[in-house]
């Protein structure tokens, strides 16, 4: 006859196994849930005017540090070189945004211009991602105003 000892280590180390799956698979879901819902978003410290694709009449890494710190006022141009252009946003950090991403942008409380605000498309980027060409014309000049501007999730995209 066979020995039929206890089987019961046997039965916790398969048991052990099986709850290992179970977190395992269930941790997987979870960050696959978080990347397929989440809005990855990016800070902009202002709205700005470039003379040329690379952006040279701008000192990037000053401007930003200006702008996070309230000092000077931003960028200014007058009214007749505003017309027909583009809004451009200056972001604190480079983005993965290019041209035909959907974004929302919301600016900071002390907005001038709330038309900026809402459902806008990426036209353009420039300065390494710094810099984000949106689907709106510029209004003008102001002080710093701040926001965020969103892109869309992979759950608003298919659903």
């Amino acid at each position: 006859m066979p020995y039929c000892g206890n089987n019961n280590s046997f039965n916790k180390k398969k048991m052990k196994k099986k709850t290992l799956y179970v977190i395992a698979g269930a941790s997987a879901l979870g960050i696959g849930l978080y990347f397929f819902i989440r809005r990855p978003s990016y800070r902009f410290v202002d709205n700005v005017w470039c003379v040329d694709d690379a952006c040279s009449n701008i000192d990037i890494p000053e401007y930003i540090e200006d702008a996070l710190d309230g000092e000077g006022v931003g960028t200014s141009i007058s009214g007749s070189e505003v017309d027909g252009r583009s809004l451009r946003l200056l972001l604190e950090k480079e983005s993965n945004l290019k041209a035909g991403d959907e974004v929302f942008i919301e600016q900071d409380e002390n907005a001038v211009h709330s038309s900026y605000n809402g459902r806008h498309e990426v036209t353009n980027i420039f300065a390494n991602g710094l810099i984000v060409e949106i689907d709106t014309q510029r209004m003008g000049s102001s002080g710093y105003v701040g926001g965020t501007i969103s892109k869309k999730s992979l759950f608003d995209t298919y659903f």
